[in-house]
């Protein structure tokens, strides 16, 4: 969820997709430029060997993972708000997100949502340093800014993702509005460079430079020259759009 110039989304290369966080378009792009120098989020407690990625001893599900995939490719109006728009201000296809094979996404698109996640997990780890606090009004801030972009509201993410993504933002939020910019990214940077950050090795691996997770290398590259993450064989996930992932965009 990085501000970036250009479309939001381009095939290729490691910085392929950027996500936007969802506050204001613009005020959300400025925020997460502020707190992540590239490219977080729920604080999961699914089993370790089902985990997309491991910070410390908290985890984020490979179901939640796919039902956050799953939503951002299928829900138009929540991927405009999280991914930004094309140049031409026209929605971003959703095919851009998906891999080669049927049921699959880009790897690129993939590393981005999780290492989003990872951000939100150690912005959480950052704020019990520092004694800073996630107030409901926080929480609420970024809630109206959702009933602004959704056409029905916060109401139409699945509750228990709409949970886990208002408190990630929220963090963020706070961090920046606490801290500043530039103290917040070096807190961060410095979270990760102290935290056991663990990705599942089908989705790629932590780049504690970049604060993002780069997509694997190998057989599974594309020939659009990035990579793909199959998720139609997978059951079960998060509340909502559950964890498969392989409707068609």
């Amino acid at each position: 969820m990085m501000a970036a110039t250009g479309p939001a989304v381009r095939d290729g290369g490691r910085h392929s997709v950027r996500l936007r966080a969802v506050l204001e378009r613009r005020r959300i792009a400025k925020l997460i430029a502020a707190v992540a120098a590239a490219a977080l989020l729920a604080t999961g407690c699914g089993d370790k060997q089902s985990a997309a990625v491991r910070v410390d001893d908290q985890t984020v599900s490979q179901s939640d993972l796919y039902e956050e995939l799953h939503l951002i490719a299928t829900n138009a109006p929540f991927r405009d708000a999280t991914l930004g728009t094309s140049q031409d201000g026209s929605s971003i296809d959703p095919k851009v997100l998906r891999g080669d094979l049927a049921g699959s996404y880009s790897q690129p698109f993939v590393g981005a949502v999780l290492g989003q996640r990872v951000l939100y997990l150690l912005a959480d780890d950052v704020l019990a340093k520092n004694d800073l606090h996630v107030t409901a009004a926080d929480r609420q801030a970024i809630v109206d800014q959702l009933d602004r972009l959704l056409p029905k509201g916060a109401g139409e993410l699945p509750a228990n993702y709409r949970r886990d993504f208002v408190e990630g933002l929220a963090r963020l939020r706070v961090l920046q509005t606490e801290l500043g910019s530039d103290q917040a990214n070096l807190a961060l940077r410095e979270q990760a460079a102290d935290s056991d950050i663990v990705v599942a090795s089908q989705f790629g691996h932590w780049d504690a430079d970049q604060l993002t997770v780069v997509p694997p290398e190998g057989p599974t590259a594309s020939s659009r020259g990035s990579a793909s993450t199959d998720t139609s064989g997978t059951s079960g996930g998060g509340a909502g759009a559950g964890g498969q992932g392989s409707s068609s965009g």
